[in-house]
């Protein structure tokens, strides 16, 4: 029994002194040789304020910041126990705290995770990293460890909390940017370099935009992705802030053929409302889109998008739907509603502008 209790004591002395030992290790050392080792890994240059271990067999990284891609405030890795009899490398869970960064799409080339401050900057100016997305994409590296005897990675659970990203689309002949906000999210089954897995996800964030439609909407969406073999399923929702849906959406992708299905609030189509009331400055279909919104009554479609899932387009949409009251009953109100929105409308296109009135002499004038 002494014996026993001797060995249980050494043991736990040793794990002890080997806990302290790393400690110190990362307390001196940590900060350069994680710099060191990113940097290696995603090929840009990685900078941290300051890096700790966190017991058991975690680190924290403060102020990460990858050259030209993203920043974070913080970042957690633990370590799971099936890295030490596996191949892999198995990170049991990441936490990303306060992550920014920018998505770019530009003409002729792939969506990229940019640096916010760079994303107006021309391609060759800019280090940002590409995402692996297209069809095409040569996958033949991306399904293991490299030859030069790399350990593959596998992340087994994520969280992103308040986080904020930055879309630009730069392929159009207008561009488009957009911003989600307050990022909360957590996704399963991580693999790097990208090998064919389900990966799960839930994200929630708020959609901001001067001239999208829904600005200021609650965004959730989850389902799980495979981004190897460009297969998808999950459901998307956007919710003002009462509560009451506006955009409803499953989505599926088989071998990268996108289906998004759904039902939207057209009176939400709008985008978000200008300072500017002179109607001269806003279309017709604005100006009739607004009396019916304005009216009361609901006016909500069905629609259904087919596209791809490695280049997202929303140009060919097919609607069918209803027009419809919140509330029983008050259908007749509504119209009569719509028909005094109209009046007020035709009378604003009709009233002629006026004319902007002649300056005064001023009193300090000589008289011939």
């Amino acid at each position: 029994m002494k014996f026993i209790r001797v060995i249980g004591v050494s043991l736990f002395l040793i794990v002890v002194f080997a806990l302290l030992g790393v400690y110190i290790f990362f307390r001196l050392h940590g900060k350069e040789l994680c710099e060191q080792k990113l940097s290696r890994a995603l090929k840009r240059d990685v900078t941290i304020t300051q890096v700790r271990f966190v017991f058991p067999l975690g680190l924290r990284l403060d102020e990460v910041t990858v050259q030209g891609v993203l920043k974070a405030k913080e970042l957690r890795a633990y370590l799971g126990l099936a890295s030490f009899v596996g191949k892999e490398i198995v990170l049991s869970h990441l936490t990303i705290n306060e992550p920014l960064f920018a998505l770019i799409k530009r003409q002729g080339s792939a969506l990229s995770i940019c640096d916010i401050g760079a994303a107006n900057q021309p391609v060759e100016a800019t280090a940002a990293l590409a995402i692996p997305l297209s069809h095409k994409f040569d996958n033949s590296s991306s399904t293991g460890p490299s030859k030069k005897g790399g350990r593959a990675f596998l992340i087994e659970d994520m969280t992103v909390s308040r986080g904020r990203v930055d879309f630009f689309d730069f392929s159009k002949e207008e561009p488009f940017q957009a911003t989600l906000d307050q990022i909360e999210a957590k996704a399963s089954a991580i693999p790097y370099p990208l090998r064919s897995m389900d990966t799960k996800f839930h994200l929630t964030a708020f959609l901001k935009g001067a001239k999208i439609p829904f600005a200021g909407g609650r965004l959730e969406t989850k389902g799980w992705v495979n981004i190897l073999e460009h297969n998808m399923k999950g459901t998307l929702e956007i919710a003002e802030g009462s509560g009451r849906v506006q955009l409803s959406a499953d989505v599926e992708a088989v071998n990268n053929d996108m289906t998004i299905q759904g039902r939207v609030d057209l009176s939400h189509l709008r985008t978000s409302p200008q300072e500017d009331t002179n109607t001269t400055s806003k279309s017709v279909d604005e100006l009739i889109l607004g009396a019916l919104t304005n009216s009361g009554i609901s006016l909500t479609a069905n629609f259904n998008i087919k596209t791809k899932l490695d280049d997202i387009q929303l140009n060919t949409i097919s609607f069918g739907g209803e027009v419809g009251t919140q509330k029983e009953g008050t259908l007749q109100e509504s119209l009569k509603n719509i028909g005094k929105q109209f009046e007020d409308l035709g009378k604003k296109l009709s009233e002629p502008q006026e004319a902007p009135a002649p300056e005064e002499p001023s009193v300090n004038a000589v008289a011939p």
